[in-house]
């Protein structure tokens, strides 16, 4: 028989490009000037920074009322921050690879026991 139908070598997209309507909205985004990751990571700073402040009118307020008020309106302030960064997170940082550690663990009593 014949090599007729069925996957050829190098036949179709490449593994990893990106189609035409994905290149549309890429370039769309960069010409509007501002990138998604932008908006989360200015985001992050944004609510991290009222939560800095927050904090600091907690710790300033002799009230305990206000006080623990001022520390919830921290706290969750602080939280969204987290969110952001926690959605941000993928694009900065790379995943580690796992790996395959050896991993020789002694026996320490009984090498202390060889040594008397």
């Amino acid at each position: 028989m014949g090599t007729r139908g069925g996957k050829q070598p190098g036949a179709g997209r490449p593994v990893g490009s990106i189609n035409k309507k994905t290149q549309e909205l890429i370039l769309k985004a960069t010409q509007e000037g501002i990138s998604p990751i932008e908006v989360l990571l200015n985001d992050m700073r944004f609510f991290y920074n009222l939560g800095e402040d927050k904090m600091l009118q907690a710790q300033q307020t002799e009230d305990g009322k206000k006080q623990a008020n001022h520390f919830r309106a921290a706290c969750s302030l602080k939280e969204i921050a987290r969110g952001c960064a926690r959605d941000a997170a993928p694009y900065i940082h790379p995943k580690l690879a796992s790996l395959q550690a050896n991993v020789n663990i002694h026996n320490v009593e009984a090498e202390l026991a060889e040594l008397e």
